[in-house]
This record gives C-alpha cells, structure tokens and sequence, in this order.
C-alpha cells in the first residue's frame, strides 16, 4: 500500500518549466481516476533562504495552472498527512537546515504511485516558477487516515 513519498528536488538543475510534459501527463492523470477523488497532503520543506513562505500563495496559484485542472486545492482545509508514511528527511545530509515552509490539502483523481509522482512534479515546477532556486523537500502522501489499499 502506498501511503506516500519523499523527494529531494534540486531545483537549481533544472532550467525547464516541464509545461509540455506536464499537459500530456495531465491527460493521462485524468483518465486514470474514474473513482472518487484522492484526499492528498503535499507538503513543502526549504532553507530559509529560498524565501519560499513569503511565496506559498504564487506556489498554490502555479500548481493549479500547471496541473491543468487535475489538481484541486482545498484552501482552509488541515494538511495531515496519513499514518504509515515514513517520518520527514528534514534534517538528513542533503535536507539539513530545511524547515516546514507550506502544507497544503488537496485531491487527485486517483491515488497511486504515478498520480502522486505526477502531482510532485508538478509541486516541484510551481516551487520553481515562484522563483525558488534551491533544493526542496517535496512530500506528498493520503490525507488523514483515510488509507486504501491499491486495488
């Protein structure tokens, strides 16, 4: 069962905005939930020097643009990510002085391991087209306790 995952995204490496990929993946994240939307948390780690918490409006308003309205951010709604999900890397080698910087709630068509790769993708070009050049720490898993196994 997938609760969620961890990534470190090194956003100074990469110059392109993916919006290609990211409307033909689109597509394909659309027709893979038939079902009841997902219940996500994504989470957002950073060192205080991407400046990233005066930024998490523009980050919200990139991710809906750039997931092409498969993406839906439930604002005011508590981000908590399920149980089962292994703890933070803040602190580790590569994500030592990150802090929390944004949380936020939303829903995919489906969850499973390509829709939430998808969805940090698409967290991941937001972060950077806000202007942040910095490595983050990106974690998306089921919101709450409302783990399903993968059928």
């Amino acid at each position: 069962m997938l609760t969620g995952l961890h990534t470190v995204a090194p956003l100074q490496l990469s110059p392109d905005d993916g919006s290609g990929y990211l409307s033909q993946a689109a597509d394909w994240v659309a027709a893979a939930g038939p079902g009841p939307s997902a219940d996500c948390a994504i989470t957002i780690a950073a060192r205080e020097s991407a400046g990233l918490s005066n930024r998490a409006h523009d980050v919200n308003v990139l991710i809906l643009e750039r997931s092409f309205g498969r993406l839906d951010i439930h604002p005011g709604k508590p981000a908590a990510p399920g149980r089962g999900l292994a703890p933070s890397l803040v602190g580790e080698v590569q994500t030592e002085g990150m802090r929390h910087a944004a949380s936020i709630h939303c829903s995919l068509p489906a969850w499973s391991l390509e829709t939430a790769t998808w969805a940090t993708e698409v967290t991941a070009t937001a972060v950077r087209g806000a202007g942040v050049t910095e490595p983050v720490l990106l974690t998306i898993s089921r919101n709450g306790d409302h783990l399903q196994p993968n059928v």
